[in-house]
């Protein structure tokens, strides 16, 4: 990724362009940039341009001396990268020490060793991602997955580099072959492991399926070294041609590519190597590409790209929304100012000097190193011992045998609101006035003689049953501690890890819902039936809305928005209501409130504005607005009321803010004159 031209030739300044480019596009889409969501394309440049300059600088080497010096070659290699990278990772265990959360904290550990020994992708392919990280507290070295595949390639290609010019004394042709056949291979696996609807993150993040962008950028290599193919005046206009095509195809997919898009793991990322490596052949010959990326703004950043890549990510995590009162454009500046400041600072007075010997020289670097890289390991292994309680608990207060039991010692009153006929309007009436009815005489003009009937009596609500995903579990927490001291017994039956809207898979960075998510429909009757709730509660937030794939959709991710994904989240809700209400109990949905993340709060506030208006216009539940509680004027914020961390990853509930929530939606959900409050009008959402 951070390969350079040899320092014999002449620096290419479109090639810095190029690297200042590709990380634009990550920051861009690290920070949230709704319209760059293909910014993640930005690391296949560099995994494409890593692979032309490695295999460059090893066919000049041969060329010139008439061998590969491959204890010389990874020396250097270390020289360029170990610097950073430790100095990153110990920025990454302080952060761990004092800022991390505790989800963040108990991965840290296993995360951070897997930095320091470059297999951090495959970590994130076999290790376990817990819900809470799908938010804002992803790990602080997610960004070495791509590292680490660089570090994989330089130590085994440049054996096969070597062997393979032994074999063949030193002709081009056997290299050229047996890269391409890799390419090839490493494309066709990425085929065969790809299944519709599947997690891809395998063939995101594994090696051998990510080594096609490298090889391609190895074959221009092989192509373009010493040989005079880009001399000709016709093929230097081809090639500019070319080149800046592909430049403008890089750039829309960027605008229009999900991480989710099936045809990325089907090829797709091989034409993007294809394209990047047109773009990287244009930097060579005079012409828009190159006259482009030379400009001064992106020739800059292209010079610290390796640093800002490398400190971007904890910088993010830690200047925060709620850290800085910041948000949108504003914030992206300030993590920007700081990301590039450190960066320049780590190039000029750590790598820069390092990497020419000017400190060190010797055994001295590789016993600096090693001295650098123990003393981080043994601050990640300690991190989790000096964490105190996790903010956040995805549990149940109590057990649901305990909350059966609290209800079972109430003597089971009559339904809360009463129901004088079967049909569904009669019940959605008294849903939405949730007031005592009664018999109201017709006027004569007489006094009437007809007695008239008194109204029923509206019980007091003395169970409450929750359910939804974590969210929901969060919050009934708060619920559960509330009810006793009241008279309730609260049963919270949300379930971490689950929507209400069943089957099918999500979109990558979710994975998918387990298979014991949609027994929802025998689940609650059960629950239902031992519980007998005057309220139930429903609370179920990203899942529903997440991108979903579907056998009957077709091979491709469906988002919010879809005819056929809306139709799907507003039937499953109907269902849900129905078998939550069969009993007699009153539905009680919360409206979704805001996240930190600028996605997920667009997604729930669609779900706010679109699936609850059907859901109350065709079932008797009723509707309380938590969304306008929780978020203020539309914008997320985790301080609630007197409560500073109310909701610290993002979404959410700490003990606290669930507590004082509760004392807010506990009155209302006894309060037997409940109706559903208006929707919010328009939410603003906070970047």
């Amino acid at each position: 990724m951070w390969g350079e031209e040899d320092r014999s030739s002449a620096r290419v300044p479109a090639l810095d362009g190029l690297r200042g480019l590709a990380v634009a596009g990550v920051l861009l889409f690290h920070a949230g940039a709704t319209w760059a969501g293909g910014g993640f394309l930005g690391v296949s440049i560099f995994f494409t341009l890593s692979g032309f300059l490695i295999t460059s600088l090893l066919l000049v080497e041969r060329e010139s001396r008439g061998r590969i010096g491959l204890g010389h070659f990874w020396g250097r290699r270390a020289r360029r990268i170990l610097p950073a990278a430790l100095l990153a990772l110990a920025g990454v265990a302080l952060y761990g020490l004092t800022v991390a959360d505790a989800h963040q904290a108990a991965r840290l550990p296993g995360d951070g060793l897997s930095a320091l020994a470059e297999v951090a992708n495959w970590r994130f392919v076999f290790g376990d991602q817990s819900y809470a990280a799908l938010f804002s507290a992803p790990s602080p070295v997610q960004h070495f997955w791509s590292l680490a595949i660089e570090e994989q390639f330089y130590l085994v290609f440049p054996l096969v580099v070597v062997g393979l010019l032994a074999f063949a004394h030193g002709r081009r042709r056997a290299l050229a072959i047996v890269v391409a056949v890799l390419a090839l291979g490493s494309t066709l696996l990425g085929l065969l492991m790809f299944t519709p609807g599947h997690d891809p993150s395998r063939i995101y993040y594994g090696t051998d399926t990510r080594a096609v962008e490298l090889l391609i950028g190895a074959l221009l290599a092989i192509a373009l070294a010493g040989r005079r193919r880009l001399e000709g005046r016709t093929t230097q206009i081809a090639v500019a041609t070319a080149g800046t095509a592909a430049l403008g195809a890089l750039l829309v997919s960027w605008l229009l590519v999900d991480q989710s898009d099936g045809f990325l793991y089907q090829g797709g990322l091989a034409v993007h190597g294809l394209l990047a490596a047109a773009v990287i052949a244009a930097t060579l010959v005079p012409g828009p590409v190159r006259s482009a990326l030379a400009l001064a703004p992106l020739r800059a950043l292209g010079l610290i790209s390796y640093g800002v890549y490398l400190y971007h990510w904890p910088i993010f995590l830690w200047l925060t929304p709620e850290r800085t009162g910041l948000n949108g454009v504003a914030l992206f500046g300030e993590r920007m100012a700081l990301t590039i400041a450190i960066a320049t600072i780590s190039y000029l007075w750590i790598e820069q000097p390092i990497r020419h010997g000017q400190w060190v020289a010797g055994w001295k670097p590789v016993l600096v190193a090693a001295a650098v890289a123990a003393s981080i390991a043994v601050v990640f292994v300690s991190v989790p011992g000096s964490m105190s309680a996790p903010k956040i608990v995805f549990s149940s207060v109590n057990r649901p045998a305990a909350a059966l039991a609290a209800a079972g010692s109430n003597a089971k009153s009559p339904p809360t609101l009463p129901v004088t006929g079967p049909d569904l309007a009669t019940r959605q009436a008294a849903s939405s006035t949730s007031s005592v009815t009664s018999t109201v005489p017709t006027a004569t003009s007489g006094p009437s003689l007809a007695p008239t009937a008194p109204a029923p009596v509206v019980a007091p609500v003395r169970r409450i049953m929750i359910v939804g995903d974590s969210v929901g579990q969060t919050l009934g927490r708060g619920l559960e501690r509330w009810g006793p001291r009241h008279g309730i017994a609260v049963l919270n039956a949300a379930r971490f890890y689950c929507g209400i809207p069943r089957g099918g898979r999500l979109a990558m960075a979710l994975g998918h819902t387990a298979d014991a998510c949609a027994d929802w429909a025998t689940h609650w009757p059960t629950m239902l039936a031992r519980m007998q709730p005057d309220v139930v509660v429903v609370l179920s937030t990203i899942w529903d809305v997440s991108p979903r794939q579907r056998d009957e959709w077709g091979p491709d991710y469906v988002s919010a928005g879809d005819p056929r994904f809306d139709s799907f989240v507003e039937s499953e809700w109907r269902q849900a209501v129905a078998t939550l209400d069969a009993r007699g109990a009153r539905v009680v949905w919360l409206t979704d409130p805001c996240a930190a993340e600028a996605p997920i709060s667009k997604a729930l506030h669609y779900a706010n504005t679109k699936y609850l208006p059907s859901l109350l216009r065709t079932t008797p539940a009723v509707q309380v607005d938590l969304a306008a509680r929780v978020c203020p004027d539309g914008t997320f914020t985790d301080r609630l009321g007197p409560v500073a961390d109310g909701r610290p990853d993002g979404m959410h509930f700490s003990d606290p803010g669930a507590d004082w929530v509760a004392s807010w939606l506990g009155p209302r959900l006894t309060d037997p004159n409940l109706h559903s409050e208006l929707p919010p009008a328009v939410r603003v959402r906070r970047s």
